[in-house]
């Protein structure tokens, strides 16, 4: 298994704790159950270029993440659009990450539910390629149907029109409203990523754009709203304050 933490928040006290019971675990984790010639769990605790991710998201028989609370999880969608169409691999999902209402083809788990989620890991594991080739493309249909492109000008209009600009927001971009708001063919075996308030197990990165893919359709074409200066506010400005 192979876990990726970049630091994040460092100044937060909560943060600095999180991340030295993590690294505890993992050093009790490799104490017990590892050998000479064999690590269970490789982690690593530094940024990672969205080249480097993509390539580890492809390779990973299994993606895993298991957010507490998450209002999206970007990480979750990523390792879908990573996948290698003839050998896609199975993402593990927890249903409290805002990505579980869209990305239904996926194992969804309760991670507080740890036999479960280990349950879900040996499904993941022993899929066949025909049911995990239909998961992985029910999941690119919703993930084409909603790019960055289309969520963000969803969410200006949103902005713009107030509440009742819910009720024009197409299901598959509401699903994303109305929620709290990524083994191996070779190793490693599993790629886990944090979120936010996740449990020590999982990982991820909380930047919003940037990342390994690129969008999977193209920008809506309308127009973005104003600023009173009169400057237009666009999505990359919104999703990078």
């Amino acid at each position: 298994m192979l876990q990726i933490t970049p630091k994040s928040r460092s100044e937060v006290p909560e943060y600095v704790r999180m991340q030295r019971e993590l690294a505890e675990e993992v050093g009790r984790i490799n104490g017990k159950f590892g050998d000479v010639d064999w690590t269970p769990l490789r982690y690593i605790n530094k940024p990672m270029s969205p080249a480097a991710l993509a390539g580890l998201y492809r390779m990973s028989r299994v993606g895993l993440v298991t957010s507490l609370r998450d209002g999206m999880n970007l990480v979750a969608k990523e390792y879908v659009a990573a996948q290698a169409p003839d050998n896609p691999g199975v993402l593990v999902l927890s249903q409290f990450a805002g990505a579980a209402q869209e990305l239904k083809s996926a194992l969804i788990v309760n991670p507080y539910d740890i036999e479960a989620t280990a349950d879900a890991l040996i499904r993941a594991f022993l899929m066949p390629l025909d049911e995990r080739k239909d998961r992985w493309r029910a999941m690119m249909v919703v993930l084409r149907a909603n790019s960055v492109h289309d969520w963000a000008s969803h969410f200006l209009e949103a902005l713009a029109t107030g509440v009742e600009g819910k009720n024009s927001v197409s299901p598959v971009a509401e699903s994303s409203f109305s929620s709290a708001i990524g083994v191996a063919r070779r190793e490693p075996s599993i790629v886990a990523r944090r979120a936010p308030s996740a449990l020590p197990r999982a990982s991820s990165q909380r930047r919003s754009t940037n990342r390994a893919t690129q969008p999977l359709s193209k920008a809506s074409r309308t127009p973005p709203p104003l600023r009173p200066n009169g400057s237009a506010i666009t999505a990359e400005a919104l999703l990078n304050p």
